[in-house]
Parts: C-alpha cells; sequence; structure tokens
C-alpha cells in the first residue's frame, strides 16, 4: 500500500496541511448540528495503475443516492458534486457554488485484493474538519465501508432518522461486487447521453442482472437507459417504452425507496401511454419517496408542462436546479420550462449556462437552436443546429431540425437536401415518424403530413405530446403572421391530440382532468 508517486504523497499532505491548519483555527460557536446540505465529492483515485476511477465514482455514487434518502438533508445531486472532478477547488468555493453547508471528500488506494479509503467530512463555510477516517479494508468489504461512512456522518451532523428513511440509507443494495462494478460502468455510459452510451449502459446492466437477478438499481439503470433510447428515438418506442414500464416496475418492486423507479414510470405514462393520471400519480410518489431527487422534480416539471400548469411547471424544475445546480441537463430541464411558457430570453439564458458546463451537450445544442429561432434569431438558431447535427453523428432527429431551420430561413435547397438524406436512410435505419411530420408540415403536403401523424400515432412517438406543448413560436413558419401560424398550430394540434385519442394505449383522460 505503499505511495506509488511523489504526487500522491503530496496530494495527501496537503489535505493533512489544509485539516490541521483549519482545525486550529476552527470557531468554537459553529457547530455541525446546523448543517442540513451537503456535497459528496468523487473520490480520488491513489491506486497504482490509476485504473480505478469507476470504482471511486462508485462511493460517492452510493453514498449520495443512500444519504439523499433523509429529508432533513439536502445531497446535492451527482452531476453538480462530480463537475469537480479531477479539479483542484477550495472547500469554501465548491460550497458556494453547490449551496451546502459540509462537503466530503476522499480518496481510494486500491493494490490487488487491499483497499485504504480516507474519507473526510469539512466544513464548506468556514473549510475546518468535522470528522476524519481511514479505511484498511479487502475489496469485499467495500460495502460496509460505505455503511460506515454514511453512519458518521448521520452521527456528526446529530439527524434523527425515521424507520423508512433508516432502511432506505442502509438498504444493501447487492452483496456481488462483479455485480456491483458493472452497474458502476453503466452508470458512466449512462450518463454520457450519448446513442453508443445508452447502448453501452444497457449491456453493462444486463450482465450485471446475469451475475445478480434481485440487483433492484440494475433494473432501474435498465428503464432509464430504454427512455432515453425512446425519447430520442434510437430505436421504435414500443420497442422501447415496454421495456422501461417492465424494468421499472420490477425496480420498485424489489426496492421501495427507489424513487427515480417511480420518475421513469411517470414519463413513460406521459409520453408512451399518455395516460396523464398515471402520470401524474407515479411523478407524486416519486416525490414522496426521494423529495432530493433533481429527476424527480424534472420528471413532474415535465408533467405540469403537458397538464398546462407552467408556472407550477416552471417551480419544479427550478427545485430541481437546486438540488442540481450545475448540471447541463438540469439546465435543459430549467430551459425548457421557461421556453414553453414564452421566456425565451431567460430559456437561452439557461441552456447557454449549460452549454458553457458541456459544450458538447448536443441536446442543449438542438434545444438551443429551436429557442433562437422562436426568438427571431435566425442564424444563430442555424448555428446551433448545425453543431448538435455534428456532436450527435448526425442524428435523424437532430438532422430534421436543422432541416427546419434552413427551411424557414428561406434556404430551401438546402433543407431538400437534408430532408432527402433522412427519406433515404429511413430504409435502413430507424427514422421517427415525426421527422417527416415536420417536413411535410412545413411544406404545405398536408395530406402527407396527416399520414406521418397516424404513423407517429401508431408508433407512439414520443415527440407527438410535445408538439401540442410547445409555443406557436417554436413552429412558426418563415414569413407568416402570428395569427396565420397561430391558426396552423391549433390546426395541427386539434389532429395531434385526435390522434392521440385514437391510438391511446388506456384511457385518456379529459381536457379538463388534464
Amino acid at each position: 500500500m505503499r505511495y506509488q508517486h511523489a504526487s500522491d504523497l503530496h496530494a495527501d499532505l496537503k489535505r493533512l496541511k489544509r485539516a490541521s491548519e483549519a482545525s486550529a483555527t476552527a470557531p468554537v460557536s459553529v457547530g455541525p448540528e446546523r448543517i442540513r446540505s451537503l456535497a459528496i465529492l468523487p473520490f480520488a483515485d491513489m491506486s497504482p495503475a490509476r485504473d480505478q476511477q469507476y470504482f471511486c465514482d462508485g462511493i460517492a455514487e452510493e453514498l449520495i443516492t443512500s444519504l439523499a434518502k433523509i429529508r432533513d438533508l439536502r445531497v446535492a445531486a451527482r452531476t453538480s458534486a462530480f463537475s469537480f472532478k479531477g479539479i483542484t477547488a477550495d472547500i469554501r468555493e465548491i460550497g458556494r457554488k453547490l449551496n451546502v453547508q459540509a462537503v466530503l471528500e476522499g480518496s481510494v488506494r486500491k493494490a490487488g485484493n487491499q483497499l485504504r479509503i480516507t474519507a473526510q467530512l469539512v466544513s464548506a463555510g468556514e473549510g475546518y474538519p468535522l470528522w476524519a477516517e481511514r479505511y484498511d479494508r479487502n475489496v469485499a468489504d467495500i460495502f460496509a465501508v460505505q455503511d460506515d461512512v454514511a453512519a458518521a456522518i448521520i452521527d456528526q451532523l446529530k439527524l434523527t432518522l425515521v424507520p423508512e428513511e433508516r432502511q432506505g440509507v442502509f438498504r444493501r443494495r447487492t452483496d456481488n461486487l462483479e455485480a456491483h462494478n458493472l452497474y458502476l460502468k453503466g452508470l458512466d455510459y449512462l450518463w454520457k447521453y450519448s446513442s453508443r452510451g445508452f447502448s453501452e449502459a444497457v449491456r453493462c446492466f444486463e450482465q450485471a442482472l446475469e451475475i445478480d437477478p434481485g440487483y433492484a438499481q440494475a433494473y432501474w439503470g435498465l428503464s432509464d437507459a430504454y427512455l432515453q433510447v425512446a425519447f430520442w428515438g434510437d430505436i421504435p418506442p414500443r420497442q422501447a417504452c415496454q421495456k422501461v414500464k417492465v424494468y421499472a416496475e420490477r425496480a420498485a418492486a424489489m426496492d421501495p425507496t427507489l424513487g427515480d423507479a417511480h420518475g421513469a414510470l411517470s414519463y413513460v405514462h406521459l409520453i408512451y401511454d399518455w395516460d396523464w393520471k398515471a402520470a401524474e400519480r407515479e411523478a407524486l410518489e416519486a416525490l414522496r419517496i426521494s423529495p432530493n431527487s433533481s429527476m424527480v422534480h424534472a420528471y413532474y416539471s415535465w408533467f405540469l408542462l403537458h397538464a398546462g400548469r407552467l408556472q407550477e411547471a416552471v417551480s419544479q424544475a427550478l427545485k430541481a436546479q437546486c438540488l442540481d445546480p450545475v448540471s447541463s441537463f438540469i439546465a435543459f430541464v430549467v430551459g425548457l420550462a421557461f421556453g414553453i411558457t414564452g421566456d425565451f430570453p431567460r430559456a437561452i439564458e439557461e441552456f447557454q449556462a449549460g452549454l458553457r458546463l458541456n459544450p458538447d451537450f448536443y441536446i442543449l445544442q438542438a434545444i438551443l437552436g429551436m429557442t433562437y429561432f422562436a426568438n427571431g434569431q435566425h442564424p444563430e438558431a442555424i448555428m446551433a443546429h448545425t453543431r448538435a447535427v455534428d456532436l450527435s453523428d448526425r442524428h435523424p432527429y437532430f438532422v430534421s431540425n436543422l432541416a427546419m431551420a434552413y427551411f424557414q430561413s428561406g434556404r430551401i435547397s438546402e433543407a431538400n437536401a437534408l430532408w432527402q438524406e433522412l427519406e433515404e436512410r429511413a430504409h435502413r435505419e430507424y427514422v421517427r415518424p415525426i421527422c417527416f411530420v415536420q417536413m411535410n408540415a412545413l411544406r404545405g403536403n398536408y395530406a402527407l403530413m396527416l399520414r406521418w401523424l397516424k404513423n407517429a400515432g401508431k408508433e407512439h412517438d414520443s415527440y407527438l405530446s410535445w408538439m401540442r406543448v410547445f409555443p406557436v413560436e417554436y413552429l412558426q413558419g418563415r414569413g407568416e403572421s402570428r395569427l396565420k401560424a397561430g391558426l396552423k398550430k391549433a390546426l395541427l394540434d386539434m389532429a395531434i391530440t385526435r390522434i392521440i385519442a385514437r391510438y391511446r394505449i388506456i384511457e385518456m383522460p379529459t381536457t379538463a382532468e388534464a
């Protein structure tokens, strides 16, 4: 377990120096009993080969998941906490950016089957240590170490847990280390938000379940991966969404503390079943179980947007951002809520902030392009859509968005070239019908538009319900008056509503109920 590099020794010495200096000047008047917000940073990989980062990330991930079950403790979401991965930053700066009172940091040194894990809880306000411990264990004891760290934090922060919270914090998800490692690798792929990442995540989660068929979190991982695949149109939604429901229901039944599984069920009821009542029921159950999950608030925001409760939707999106303040995906959620309310400048501001965090996030580039167009900024819209196409390896949906931007900006030949590309690609790969709905709507081929709408209805294209939510500015054609565009939008919404009513899987509520 000796240090393999002088830099490792230097890092530990700096950590010790900071802790000793801070403790020497720590104000006695400030106590941990007042701390009710926490960030858990990714643990540093101090292993000789530097090949255990996913394992180190997994420790932080498990602690975040466990401690977020405590209602009286706000835990910064993974994406925000992990934005400081590999960055040397002052604890007080991290506390300010994440709006937390304390930060847990640590390191892992793995040699063979031996582990040395250090963990230190630091006050974000003054930078002094509240608690520190070192664990020398066998790698098979990793689950016990995670429980020990969680228990120490609860003790230091003087938190009182009700039985349901204690069950959630200390619930053992799996006893199989190999299955656990595959699950962690799956999460790493899932959060890359790319077509290849989703497929690799599915492979890892499936392998984890082959080893441990009772691993509820791996079932949730599968449901989330297929939900992303369904929404972005990588495979037909009927093929993906049935799997989302099966895996999410299985995860929720195996582990009642998995609020995110109910969140996934809420969203699939919304975009696939078109069952608004079930979507709200599952969203509220997810909020009850996991009030500190940013994604649970995001799912509820999306339901509220579809239900026409726009200000509530914005409020839920902002709550998600409070829990996950430096997440590019949550910036997408917040910007989308503002965009649908018609506040395009604020939406653009949120999208741009998200892209500063992750310039390669093509989903943000695409929605930014749509919002630029809605705000009358056509050149900027084309630039953003072009970037989305390049970053997504010419994903069909983003090619379609660029074609729309070209057409609406008067660059008809360039738009037609892209639509021809999509028509040719549809013979050899899946291209969602909504791309051709948009194409024929802009061209004025309304008979073909309705035919493609019916195809989209049969397939339960996830974008159908979103088209009813978007304001007219997102779909306004070049040179059209707002009145004319509004009439076209109203007719399109009416057609979509009839399509949804015809092809719904279960009874759709009335407009008033929705």
